[in-house]
């Protein structure tokens, strides 16, 4: 049996980073779904499975670390990293 490719989608709970999260996971993959809203993010594994939240807060370095850490603990590997992110000039992105 061939191991699911993984994704990591930061952005995850709205807009195109939702819409790519649900279409990956309708593919087969795993998705590890980031955002700062858990609440978005437990209803998207509603919708799918494959959809594994992750919150975070993408402009806190620490919690970039610790989260990385955790999807790769849990899954052994990120194949696709996606970043969806709009900024703000006074928060920087840390991933």
């Amino acid at each position: 049996m061939e191991e699911k490719k993984v994704i990591w989608i930061t952005g995850a709970s709205s807009g195109i980073g939702k819409a790519l999260a649900i279409k990956f996971a309708e593919n087969g993959w795993l998705v590890a779904a980031s955002a700062r809203r858990e609440n978005l993010l437990n209803e998207l594994k509603k919708i799918n499975q494959n959809i594994i939240p992750f919150p975070l807060d993408v402009t806190e370095i620490d919690s970039c670390k610790l989260v990385a850490k955790d999807i790769i603990k849990q899954f052994n590997n990120i194949d696709i990293l996606s970043l969806i992110h709009i900024s703000e000039p006074t928060r920087p992105l840390y991933i």
